[in-house]
């Protein structure tokens, strides 16, 4: 499929989204009245940039295992300048990490090999703490909706047959990823435990950043519970590359799990991620015109 197509078939499905989900009140416009309360505001902007320093941290210490030379504050540079491209090029979030893998081989004159297993090993542990969380707390979701003991059953059964899918996550780890970029096994087992703890606090700080854009900072301790428990959840539909950035998506994720397993909505969710998606591509825009007239004016003298 022609690669502008692509884009623009995921710009009408991110608008139809959003305004469909609008139209249904599923999105409140009176969630962004919020912004005009600087308290809260500054306390959502403060927990978000945790979460997306500590995002930054992650890939510098998998990187510091390579080259003890590496710099977070390089680091921050290449990340930071990549944001736009997940959200104006076709391909979505690969564009980013593509964009910034070229910024430390280019400037760092980075092995491409050893960069490429950096960025695999970043983005993959982010994807499987989230997964992990997410399977951690799906025995609770389940037995909220069915509110039956049987449900401990079947929770033991998933985890039992997700063990027996050992040998062959182990086969595509170890022959398919290894041939195709030269995967760092080593590399992986020193960092990744770390990463995933990392990735889990940064996460905490995400969640933290939402519930200071919702109207209501005392929410009721149910409400609370139900929403950090469909997160992670979320969290991963919001990854499906379907949308630039994930706009859209991550809103009709929470909404759809909200309401399968409590059959109710949590809007400072579902407008949260949404606020903060905007925000972030602001702040990728920001970024990349700052470090952009940087070298520009480097190139002049």
């Amino acid at each position: 499929m022609n690669k502008n197509l692509l884009y623009f078939l995921k710009i009408f499905f991110a608008i139809s989204v959003i305004y469909y989900l609008y139209d249904k009140n599923k999105l409140s416009l009176e969630f962004f009245h919020n912004f005009l309360n600087f308290k809260q505001l500054f306390f959502s902007i403060f927990f978000f940039m945790l979460f997306y320093l500590l995002s930054i941290f992650r890939w510098f210490y998998i990187l510091k295992k390579i080259d003890k030379k590496i710099k977070f504050i390089e680091c921050f540079k290449y990340d930071s300048s990549s944001i736009i491209f997940n959200f104006l090029l076709p391909i979505g979030e690969i564009s980013g990490e593509i964009y910034r893998g070229h910024l430390l081989i280019k400037e760092k004159n980075f092995d491409k090999k050893k960069a490429i297993s950096s960025i695999v090993i970043d983005r993959g542990s982010g994807a499987l703490s989230l997964i992990l969380l997410s399977i951690f707390f799906l025995y609770f979701l389940f037995y909220l909706k069915y509110d039956s003991k049987l449900i401990f059953l079947i929770y033991i059964l998933i985890i039992l047959f997700l063990f027996n899918l050992k040998k062959f996550l182990s086969f595509l780890i170890t022959k398919i990823s290894l041939k195709l970029i030269n995967y760092n096994l080593n590399l992986f087992k020193k960092t990744i435990l770390p990463c995933i703890l990392i990735s889990i606090l940064s996460f905490f700080f995400y969640f933290t950043s939402m519930i200071f854009l919702s109207k209501n900072l005392l929410l009721e301790y149910d409400n609370l519970y139900k929403s950090i428990l469909i997160f992670p959840l979320g969290l991963l539909i919001n990854a499906i590359p379907i949308s630039p950035g994930g706009i859209g998506v991550g809103s009709l994720g929470f909404i759809l799990l909200s309401n399968y397993f409590f059959l109710e909505n949590y809007i400072f969710l579902e407008n949260g991620i949404l606020a903060l998606q905007i925000f972030f591509l602001l702040l990728g825009m920001l970024f990349f015109l700052i470090f952009s007239l940087i070298k520009y004016k480097k190139n002049i003298k």
